[in-house]
């Protein structure tokens, strides 16, 4: 029976009979690296991590090397990539002007290989013999090509920089969406995907051999995975509930999975074989081109499947994958449309995929496609606008200082001195307009239900009744919570709990004393959470909202309409406005009980 057949489907995307177990091995890791235990996990994606930054910085290392010194080793050759007796090489078809190929023997029409297969593809440095085997008329002859130095161009250290800067930003926003939502599989696969993607900074500047024949395989492997768990996250984002064409489309996953190993394999082969690299290219072209257009596809029957904020978010995320599978896709067929054609694409590449990738995390901190905790995206990004900050004042003083270069030592330390004193002067200044303007921009919502929140409890102490303040302080709590509801509980004399409103929460008239939120609550406790008490009354968590010498009353708060948990910061926000309103709302219910004292006795007569 074929293999495919003996296949069943789970949430994880494949599970596979014993009999095939070995055979399909890498499909069991893949599926297996979406179950691992959290701790496993963790461990897996700093893993990756390491080696994905160890990988980049060898590069990343090189290169900078290689700008420091302006140059870089080229042998001046015009030429077609053939196959010569199984291995790479290159069919001359002319020389640049400075080249010094002519002075070592090599004509147009020889068949130039280098003699180290490890050799093939890497960059040179200027001035450094390179020994080479020339086939000409079917004798195999020996030469040795000085290469010869030639600036590197603005444009090359530009695209170099976008492009790391790309991989670094990917490489940490895989991180990030992997440790922070590390027990949801659909963001496991996305931080795999964001890993993988950053992966492929590409091999330019490396001149070791055999550093660069390591980097070569990574970087080829790297250009297929990613597009796979792309593609696992758009079918099963954002509950793992595959309906419509992604149902169709979670079902023919494995068949994805089993073409990226094929192709995975092949690349691997051919890499070994040391074809020429548009080769390789063609292996990735149809697999890419296929699974980005059915991610696509899934992302838009999640978009026309959903409505309201949802919708948003998918609007979002197919926004930000169209563009960066287009741009990206374009540099793949680039590089068979001809040679003009690509350092035309390289740059859009690079920008489109930056533009992607900032479209994305607006995306995430803005509209929540990702909850990654509002508490740590704030902190995040002022952190990352104060490094914005100061890294702007640095380069406006390197700038300034090469503007205004003064030999005297003294003017120079006259003029450091004036530009860190400007900047100890606007930072202060600059960081909490900057800061203000983030938080309008990424976090409108939550500052505008927060001051909602927070106007509310500074005029909770305006109302003279308590009827109207605890109306008032279930309506507040609601605005705040996006609509999870809440009910008030207040002591009675028999030590019982008496409901004195409810807003869009189903909770029962009275409760027994020793109900678990209640003892929790009662014994110290701010904060008592359904789940840690093992309640059985609806809602999320309990809040303490009068506390005198005995609890005295108490909040209980639903679940958002989004079946999210509240996150620690609106928690840490609802207690303090409650501890605030409490003690209006105590005031007010002395009140109460002494006007209904002094009324007694007329009541009575």
């Amino acid at each position: 029976m074929p293999a495919i057949i003996l296949m069943k489907m789970d949430v994880a995307g494949l599970s596979v009979s014993p009999a095939l177990r070995l055979p399909l091995l890498p499909m069991d890791l893949i599926t297996t690296g979406l179950k691992l235990r959290t701790g496993r996990w963790k461990a897996l994606l700093i893993a990756f991590f390491l080696f994905s930054f160890t990988v980049m910085g060898i590069e990343c290392t090189a290169a900078v090397a290689t700008f420091m010194r302006g140059t870089e080793g080229r042998l001046g050759l015009q030429g077609d990539a053939v196959m010569h007796d199984g291995r790479r090489a290159t069919l001359v078809r002319g020389f640049e002007p400075w080249s010094q190929a002519p002075q070592a023997g090599v004509r147009v029409g020889d068949v130039l290989q280098p003699e180290r297969w490890l050799g093939q593809g890497r960059a040179y440095l200027p001035g450094e013999v390179v020994a080479m085997t020339l086939v000409r008329d079917g004798s195999a002859l020996s030469a040795r090509i000085t290469t010869v130095g030639r600036p590197i161009r603005s444009a090359e250290r530009v695209n170099f920089v976008l492009n790391a800067t790309l991989c670094v930003l990917g490489t940490l926003l895989g991180l990030l969406i992997g440790l922070r939502q590390a027990h949801i599989k659909t963001s496991r696969a996305l931080a795999l995907a964001f890993l993988w993607w950053s992966l492929n900074l590409g091999m330019n500047y490396t001149t070791d051999a055999t550093l660069a024949a390591l980097l070569s395989v990574v970087f080829w492997l790297a250009l297929a995975p990613g597009w796979y768990f792309g593609l696992w996250f758009a079918v099963h984002y954002p509950n793992e509930q595959a309906l419509g064409w992604r149902r169709a489309l979670r079902r023919v996953l494995p068949l994805f999975l089993v073409a990226l190993v094929l192709v995975e394999a092949a690349a691997i082969g051919l890499g070994l074989w040391l074809v020429p690299a548009s080769w390789i290219d063609w292996v990735h072209v149809p697999y890419i081109g296929a699974v980005g257009t059915l991610m696509l596809v899934a992302f838009w029957d999640g978009r026309r499947r959903s409505s309201g904020e949802l919708r948003q978010r998918f609007n979002w995320l197919l926004g930000a994958f169209a563009l960066l599978w287009s741009v990206s896709y374009a540099t793949y067929l680039g590089d068979h449309l001809g040679a003009a054609m690509q350092p035309l694409l390289s740059p859009l590449a690079v920008i489109g995929s930056l533009a992607s990738l900032f479209g994305l995390s607006y995306a995430i901190l803005r509209h929540r496609v990702l909850d990654m905790g509002l508490a740590l995206n704030r902190s995040l990004v002022f952190t990352l606008v104060g490094g914005v900050l100061l890294g702007s004042f640095q380069f406006l003083s390197l700038l300034i200082g090469r503007l205004l270069h003064f030999d005297d030592p003294a003017k120079a330390g006259l003029l450091n001195a004036v530009l860190a004193a400007l900047v100890t002067l606007a930072y202060p200044r600059l960081k909490p307009l900057a800061e203000w303007t983030v938080d309008r921009v990424f976090f409108g919502p939550w500052v505008a239900r927060e001051a909602d929140l927070a106007r509310f409890a500074a005029d909770a102490r305006g109302h003279t009744e308590l009827p109207a303040l605890d109306s008032a302080l279930l309506a507040a709590i609601d605005r705040f919570t996006a609509g999870a509801g809440a009910a008030l509980y207040a002591r009675q004399a028999d030590g019982g709990w008496r409901r004195q409103q409810a807003l869009a929460i189903d909770a029962p008239e009275a409760l027994a004393a020793d109900e678990p939120l209640a003892v929790a609550l009662r014994a110290g406790h701010a904060v008592a959470r359904h789940d840690e008490v093992h309640s059985t009354l609806p809602g999320e968590l309990a809040l303490v909202l009068s506390r005198q010498r005995e609890l005295e009353a108490f909040v209980l708060i639903g679940r958002p309409r989004d079946g999210r948990a509240l996150r620690a910061d609106e928690v840490a926000a609802l207690r303090d406005a409650l501890r605030t309103v409490g003690l209006e709302w105590q005031a007010l219910r002395w009140e109460t009980l002494q006007r209904r004292l002094a009324h007694a006795p007329a009541a009575g007569a």
